[in-house]
């Protein structure tokens, strides 16, 4: 989901909008990833192959507003090398660079206000011993459960 709130304020932030107003409701989301991993050889298998992960968590203004000032001050070794917006979602192609070379490329649509969609593929390579490069593959949904969070608190840095 965390992912989902960073492409939908990077949506808002790059839109006409000047009121950020989010493009999904506020309240309990799940989100549905697959998750494919290549890894270097030489690193567990275990961390390797597919996984499918669910998580719920609560979207409330204050979330939504931390969510907007991270997407206004991104880390200071990544870089878009492209970025396209329109009302819907958005596609975009990031760089960063540091203790390894991460190049990210992903999608994210939002189909309503209360369902969306994505694709990220990521190529992280390191050097030196232990190196090498690794290849994630995400595919995920995300849909609407209610106004009411229940037991699931918003997401938070901390």
């Amino acid at each position: 989901m965390r992912f989902f709130l960073t492409m939908a304020a990077l949506t808002a932030l790059c839109s006409a909008a000047p009121a950020q107003e989010a493009p999904m409701k506020m309240g309990l989301w799940e989100t549905t990833s697959v998750i494919t991993m290549q890894l270097p050889p030489g690193m567990p298998s275990m961390m390797g192959g597919t996984r499918t992960i669910t998580v719920q968590s609560c979207l409330t203004p204050e979330s939504w507003q931390k969510t907007m000032e991270r997407a206004q001050n991104p880390r200071k070794d990544c870089t878009y090398t492209d970025k396209t917006v329109t009302a819907t979602g958005m596609t975009f192609a990031m760089t960063c660079t540091g203790r390894s070379t991460t190049m990210v490329k992903g999608e994210t649509v939002f189909e309503s206000k209360e369902k969306g969609s994505s694709t990220v593929h990521m190529e992280m390579s390191t050097s030196g011993s232990g190196g090498g490069k690794m290849v994630t593959d995400s595919k995920g949904t995300t849909r609407y459960l209610g106004a009411d969070c229940g037991k699931v608190k918003p997401y938070t840095d901390k």
